[in-house]
């Protein structure tokens, strides 16, 4: 019985651990506007207001997760609802009270009868990591949601035929999927022979336009129907890339009585190695604004038409010190999947200290990336089970010390990292292990010191 007790005494202090790690995440990860806690006699709620866009007015939402007392180890998070909230913003170039009111009444039923398709997937996530801490997956899903899914639904709503106006009956068959869109999406580098060649398939699969510029960086700016474009992007977005993201998107409605093809900016879809090709072409044809999105080139409302633009991207790192890694290969796995999915530059590096191979070795890695894709890399570290403890089960990174996070400025301001290192080989398995020397080379790149 003493036994018996000792174990539930062990799961229990084992759950309540884990449960303050995931709730320590909350805080740290969020403001305290988009994301809180609180106690409920024995259980813990978890809040997270999202917002749904339209054209002409947004909504905010709420979801509501629970962690009961055995959760992790035994219970899987509970996922409770989704609640509208009354916090509507309407644009102000909407036309009329009436038309807002309408509009806002659509766009309100059509957030209800989306609610099911955002509690599946957040519960579907939550079942998946039954025995794991699962806060950040699901949240990490339901945001997924909100950016891919609710366009979509939006689209198809908007998309639906009027039933009782044979007028508008008319008008909706007339301009149904008569949307042009645009994406420039931009890569770390486009260099294989067969990516390029599937790439070119993929945009005559979709009738797409554009261009695809090869090389450090990659480009792709396509142009078609909207959904088409929709549809290009997710199928490549599985494929095999150092990061990949949308940095713009366009959408033109298509006037009744005028075709896509009349719209449209380019002739065919084209191959170039050179980025000042596609600014030209861009800039001749009024599309200045979309290509500017690759630069971060953003223009201030109040600046004169010929001032000056700066065209530099502010590049953010973080440098973390690893304990150790039971599972090295398991865990440098991960790493380089998640620096793959979030869109950073990533390396892993090891030395042992006087060259004595009997100890463990020091463990560094780093990151480079915009300071959004940075912190999305730490929040999932910090909350993923990426190793094993001594009895080989899947465990979380309890021992990681940031060593330095931060603007890379002054004298190590870096205009593209692709241009400074070979990141396809710097986190391979065979050249992690260096020397103290080049180690401290490899640091001050960015500014950076080895200790």
């Amino acid at each position: 019985m003493s036994s018996r007790k000792n174990i539930l005494d062990d799961v229990h202090e084992e759950c309540q651990e884990r449960r303050e790690a995931e709730l320590e995440f909350v805080s740290s990860a969020y403001e305290p506007e988009e994301a809180w806690w609180e106690h409920q006699v024995d259980t813990i709620l978890i809040h997270r207001q999202l917002r749904l866009e339209s054209s002409a007015s947004s909504l905010l939402i709420r979801l509501t997760l629970q962690m009961s007392p055995s959760y992790p180890v035994v219970e899987p998070l509970q996922v409770m609802d989704v609640k509208l909230l009354h916090d509507t913003q309407i644009s102000s170039s909407s036309s009329s009270n009436n038309n807002n009111n309408k509009n806002n009444n659509l766009l309100q039923k059509t957030a209800l009868n989306s609610f099911h398709s955002l509690l599946q997937i957040c519960r579907s996530t939550a079942i998946e990591h039954t025995g794991e801490e699962s806060v950040f997956a699901v949240l990490n899903a339901a945001e997924e949601w909100v950016r891919d899914q609710w366009p979509k639904i939006l689209l198809e709503c908007n998309s639906k035929k009027p039933e009782n106006n044979p007028n508008q009956v008319e008008s909706a068959i007339k301009t149904e999927t008569n949307v042009l869109g645009r994406r420039l999406i931009y890569s770390h580098h486009i260099i294989a022979k067969k990516k390029r060649a599937d790439i070119k398939a993929l945009a005559a699969h979709y009738e797409l336009t554009g261009y695809m510029k090869i090389g450090w960086p990659g480009l792709l700016l396509i142009e078609g129907d909207e959904q088409d474009c929709i549809h290009f992007y997710d199928e490549i977005r599985p494929w095999s890339w150092q990061y990949l993201f949308v940095s713009g998107e366009q959408q033109q409605p298509v006037p009744i009585g005028k075709s896509m093809v009349s719209l449209r900016r380019f002739a065919g879809f084209s191959e170039v190695e050179d980025m000042s090709v596609v600014a030209e072409h861009c800039k001749k044809v009024g599309l200045e604004a979309l290509f500017r999105t690759s630069m971060k080139q953003y223009r201030d409302s109040t600046e004169e038409e010929d001032s000056t633009i700066s065209t530099k991207r502010i590049w953010y790192g973080a440098l973390v010190l690893v304990d150790h890694m039971n599972d090295g290969k398991r865990y440098r796995k991960w790493l380089r999947k998640c620096s793959q999915e979030v869109g950073c530059f990533l390396f892993i590096k090891q030395f042992f200290p006087g060259n004595d191979y009997t100890n463990r070795p020091k463990i560094y890695v780093g990151l480079i990336g915009e300071k959004t894709n940075v912190s999305s890399f730490l929040k999932r570290w910090r909350t993923s089970r990426v190793d094993v403890d001594c009895k080989g089960n899947a465990c979380l990174e309890r021992q990681m010390t940031i060593l330095t996070e931060g603007v890379l400025d002054g004298n190590y301001e870096i205009e593209d990292p692709s241009e400074v290192l070979d990141w396809d080989t710097m986190s391979l398995d065979e050249n992690i292990t260096v020397d103290e020397e080049n180690l401290d080379r490899l640091f001050m790149v960015f500014g950076w010191t080895l200790t």
